[in-house]
């Protein structure tokens, strides 16, 4: 995991560190995709984000299980995911 900070201009923007565009393979012109939910804002590729609804798909599929409680079940994995981030 790479952590870079930034501000945000009066201009509502804000520049991405080097090393975090640069592991990412982004640059100028890319897409980003903004997304935010109850453990902060992130930013994600639309490549990655595409894969996190496919693999939801899936597993809905594959359980037959609602929208609805698929929704619960990734809110429940990334609160345990970032408990363990806190940790460290």
């Amino acid at each position: 995991m790479q952590i870079g900070i930034t501000t945000v201009t009066r201009n509502w923007q804000l520049t991405l560190p080097r090393n975090i565009r640069e592991n990412a393979g982004i640059d100028q012109g890319t897409k980003l995709v903004i997304v935010k939910d109850d453990l902060g804002i992130r930013i994600l590729t639309p490549d990655s984000l595409d894969d996190i609804l496919r693999t939801g798909a899936r597993i809905a599929r594959k359980e037959k299980i609602t929208r609805k409680e698929l929704e619960k079940r990734m809110d429940d994995a990334r609160k345990i995911t970032y408990a363990e981030y806190k940790k460290r």
